[in-house]
């Protein structure tokens, strides 16, 4: 049984058993995008889709690393126009089990955020912080938390603009075996935007 300093000093604290780790943080995973955007304040509404990719790796048992790449084009739902998103993302997260079949799971990353039109391209740079819960035993594993990203973007003429979104998610993934997974995830802002994700997930180097 593995656990971290802090773990090992409050179980002798307070004389309590310390808790074997749950999942394995070591995952590749490829997922197919579909976006709907409802913008009430006007009529740019948008429907998109595209791809994802997300791969984690185990640093210590309680901390692990991540890449988010994630692309979508949309299309306006009123107008003959599109646009693309690309978005990227590099951070560190941590995993701490909160009982058997359940983690807490939190993370910050650094994030790169790309936006293309016919008329004009522009980027920006930030930061995101996830807080979730990971749960589930055997076949089924769920998945729930928050997403907060804030990028400043730089625009002509030496102006910028920052911009920010939580996004509330949750989802499952259904284990054909231990390195093999299929799932869905839900996630929205509770305002403008809503997201679902079919993802396909392999499972390295698994400890279970």
């Amino acid at each position: 049984m593995r656990k971290t300093l802090a773990c090992g000093a409050l179980a002798a604290l307070f004389a309590g058993p310390a808790l074997a780790d749950n999942f394995s943080y070591n995952m590749l995973e490829l997922g197919l995008i579909g976006s709907t955007v409802d913008d009430q304040g006007s009529d740019l509404d948008a429907e998109g889709g595209g791809l994802s990719l997300r791969a984690s790796a185990e640093f210590t048992p309680h901390v692990f690393g991540f890449l988010d790449l994630a692309g979508t084009r949309y299309d306006l739902k009123y107008y003959d126009e599109n646009f693309n998103i690309g978005q990227g993302g590099l951070g560190i997260g941590f995993n701490y089990p909160l009982g058997r079949g359940l983690d807490l799971v939190t993370g910050a990353s650094l994030q790169r955020l790309r936006m293309e039109t016919d008329f004009d391209t522009f980027s920006g740079n930030g930061y995101g912080l996830h807080l979730g819960l990971r749960g589930g035993g055997g076949r089924i594993e769920w998945n729930a938390g928050l997403d907060y990203t804030d990028v400043n973007f730089d625009l002509a003429e030496g102006e910028d603009f920052d911009a920010s979104d939580t996004m509330f998610r949750a989802g499952f993934r259904y284990n054909f075996t231990p390195l093999f997974s299929l799932g869905l995830d839900l996630a929205g802002n509770g305002d403008d935007e809503t997201r679902a994700v079919v993802a396909f997930r392999w499972t390295f180097n698994d400890r279970t």
